[in-house]
């Protein structure tokens, strides 16, 4: 809806580590969600291998204007969700960058009552 509202082009962007029979079975989803979504096939881009160096590098030769990730916490409860990829990220990038938390991320400041 973000894309269309600004009548621009929605690319999605993924990435594996691996290549094993579970990695194949999410690609295989993504691409049908994509493809549900109308997101064209050109515009769904899967890259391989760590994505603190993938990334960034894909990124910036594509010269995206805008920057959407879905924050993703690998820690225990309470932490923030931004971490080495997202600093990577914000240090690397010369475009707009959002960063979606999980519904299930509450602010440990709004918890304090500090």
């Amino acid at each position: 809806m973000l894309a269309q509202g600004f009548g621009a082009q929605l690319h999605v962007v993924y990435g594996e580590t691996s290549s094993t029979p579970e990695s194949t079975a999410r690609l295989e989803k993504l691409r049908r969600l994509c493809g549900d979504a109308g997101v064209a096939a050109d515009c769904t881009h899967v890259l391989r291998g760590q994505p603190e160096f993938s990334l960034p590098r894909f990124l910036g030769e594509q010269g995206y204007d805008a920057l959407i990730l879905g924050a993703l916490a690998h820690r225990s409860a309470g932490t923030t969700p931004v971490g080495t990829l997202t600093s990577t990220l914000l240090d690397a990038l010369d475009c707009d960058f959002v960063l979606v938390k999980p519904p299930s991320y509450h602010s440990p400041i709004g918890e304090s009552g500090a």
